[in-house]
């Protein structure tokens, strides 16, 4: 019966080394989130092996999206094919956020006025303020919807100026001036803001705002653009990008912990979004499995399909109120771990297979019965 439950059929249509960036990304974020349960004294040692797995997921993100932008826009960018972008990424991603943030908002009580939720509905509440606390980990989900919003405008207006352009320059432009735009809020942001610098101002004012953090996604608009339009590019020398990739991300992770400057309040979240960037190449085609029963690419693939979910309960849900509920009784370092661990994966489960699959169902459904 449990075994029923909690199967979760993998599709055949999966790439092994996205869904590999996708599981770690969610690993890595899990693991940051774990070690506020041990002491301070071990969790400050434990502090310089968080890798940000956020950042990992925007650009991975961008590049799926820009994948799907290039395959809908090259039809023609008009506001019908906008429209379906627009429903089809709606409905992957805002029916479970609209459900766990509603069961928090009965969960703690009303304690907030209206429009401050009304703020988290219409994903503004970290638009260019700092994040509030109620369930916090919600502000990359409003830097990935006005990405998903925002794109699409700008191409279709850049398409309305420049007729003759080709959809590949026209994304060009879009990223670049993303990129470009959001690195001088930040320089801008960095040299007038008038507080105090330190971490807590660097990850409510640069990490977690949305008009700070956009570019993020657009690196992996660029390697899309890239896979599609310059294949011998994207796949010069995969490898050595590989170790550029990973030694330019490990090279940041040491310096945000060692160093407090400009550099991290700007142009490190570029640096670290190139050097993701640069690990496409490999892992877009890489699959090591001829066998899809092998146990690792099932663990993998199935921590892809739920990582969404998890991400959505690990933090507010289960650490800020179900663990800090279960301390009122009996707080042990060990239990608390093991609930975060396995309570996070059970709710996840079960919110994949009984609500974001049927909901992706019926999108699918929908667009066939057009």
């Amino acid at each position: 019966m449990l075994k029923k439950i909690f199967t979760i059929e993998i599709p055949n249509n999966r790439l092994f080394g996205l869904d590999l960036m996708r599981a770690m990304a969610i690993l890595f974020v899990m693991f940051g989130h774990s070690i506020f349960f041990l002491p301070e004294n071990i969790k400050s040692h434990l502090h310089a092996f968080v890798v940000d797995g956020v950042s990992l997921f925007f650009v991975l993100s961008g590049f799926l999206i820009g994948s799907i932008l290039i395959r809908d826009f090259e039809r023609g960018i008009n506001l019908k094919v906008i429209f379906n972008f627009w429903i089809r990424r709606w409905f992957r991603t805002i029916p479970i956020y609209f459900l766990i943030l509603s069961f928090l908002i009965i969960l703690t009580g009303f304690e907030k006025p209206s429009f401050f939720y009304f703020n988290y509905f219409v994903f503004i509440e970290n638009f260019f303020s700092p994040m509030p606390d109620f369930f916090s980990e919600a502000w990359s989900l409003s830097i990935e919807e006005w990405f998903y919003l925002i794109t699409p405008i700008i191409l279709l207006l850049l398409k309305t100026i420049f007729k003759e352009k080709p959809l590949k320059t026209l994304i060009l432009l879009t990223a670049l001036f993303f990129i470009a735009g959001t690195l001088y809020l930040r320089f801008y942001r960095y040299y007038k803001i008038d507080i105090p610098k330190g971490f807590p101002l660097w990850d409510s004012h640069f990490n977690r705002q949305i008009i700070t953090r956009l570019d993020s996604l657009m690196f992996g608009v660029l390697a899309a653009v890239l896979k599609h339009y310059f294949p011998h590019l994207f796949q010069y020398k995969k490898k050595i990008q590989l170790l550029l990739g990973i030694t330019l991300v490990i090279f940041l992770q040491y310096y945000i912990h060692t160093h407090h400057n400009f550099v991290i309040y700007t142009i490190y979240f570029t640096l670290n979004s190139l050097g993701i960037m640069l690990m496409l190449p490999f892992f877009s085609d890489y699959n090591p499995f001829t066998n899809k029963k092998n146990f690792f690419y099932k663990i993998i693939t199935y921590t892809s399909l739920i990582s969404y979910s998890l991400y959505l309960v690990n933090f507010t849900l289960i650490s800020t109120i179900i663990i800090p509920y279960i301390n009122t009784i009996y707080e042990n370092t060990i239990l608390n771990i093991t609930v975060f661990w396995g309570l996070s994966s059970i709710i996840s489960v079960i919110l994949y297979k009984y609500f974001e699959l049927p909901t992706t169902k019926l999108r699918d459904h929908l667009k066939k019965t057009k």
